[in-house]
């Protein structure tokens, strides 16, 4: 919940752009709680529950997620363009600025 902060921000100030920000969830405890949990935090944007084997979700295995917080950066094609294990600290803002400059150009 460290980057929550960072998260909401950057949800809020690129409402208006093509970008989407997608949480995945899991092994964190009761499913039932899962939505007031979202609420209890103020998360708006999008989310799965991965209700795969506790040792490894279904999509957690397919994304290869191996530690907490995990990024990936994809592009309007969904081509994973770059993944972070771990906080992407001010490298995040300027990739995702650069993809949007790509969309952009490309949707003249």
């Amino acid at each position: 919940m460290g980057l929550l902060p960072q998260k909401k921000a950057l949800v809020e100030r690129l409402e208006d752009e093509p970008f989407r920000f997608l949480g995945v969830l899991g092994r964190e405890g009761d499913p039932a709680d899962f939505r007031a949990r979202l609420k209890q935090h103020g998360i708006t944007w999008r989310n799965a529950l991965d209700l795969g084997e506790p040792a490894d979700g279904v999509l957690w295995a397919r994304w290869a997620v191996r530690g907490f917080p995990q990024f990936y950066l994809l592009d309007a094609s969904g081509v994973i363009r770059q993944r972070w294990f771990g906080d992407p600290g001010a490298e995040l803002e300027p990739a995702i600025e650069a993809l949007l400059a790509e969309a952009r150009a490309a949707a003249k």
